[in-house]
């Protein structure tokens, strides 16, 4: 079974590493085309990453959790947004069991969330996703 804590830990970690990997990088490198990325904006390591950030806020609002950022563009505001959406992630390690067992009605523009999967699994199947695009931007900054 798929808890809070866990999943609170998860997305804090993969959070970290994203904003690790934006605070080393100058405008070029996130001006650079993100590997596999290419629909995403402009298909730049910025677009990729506000699109990210973007989607964890989706996340924690699917699950109850507020902290949806806006758009961020540029190094600073992607950071500050980061900086929201981690603040926002320990809040799953203390929604209630049944929240997140409950299964979660459809979300249009969300394929996880189909009306058949819990908020756990939707949070789950949604970071594991995110984990890719993570990936996608430290190849892009490498």
């Amino acid at each position: 079974m798929l808890d809070g804590v866990a999943l609170s830990r998860e997305g804090a970690a993969q959070i970290a590493e994203l904003r690790g990997l934006l605070a080393g990088a100058d405008e070029e490198a996130l001006g650079r085309a993100c590997v596999g990325r290419e629909k995403l904006g402009d298909g730049t390591v910025t677009a990729c990453a506000a699109h990210t950030i973007r989607n964890y806020g989706r996340v924690l609002e699917l699950a109850g959790v507020s902290g949806a950022p806006g758009t961020p563009s540029g190094r600073d505001q992607l950071l500050v947004a980061l900086d929201a959406v981690a603040a926002s992630f320990a809040g799953l390690a203390s929604l209630p069991e049944a929240s997140l067992q409950a299964v979660s009605a459809p979300s249009e523009g969300m394929r996880f969330a189909d009306g058949s999967r819990t908020v756990a699994e939707i949070v789950a199947a949604a970071l594991k996703h995110q984990r890719h695009q993570v990936a996608a931007i430290g190849a892009s900054l490498s």
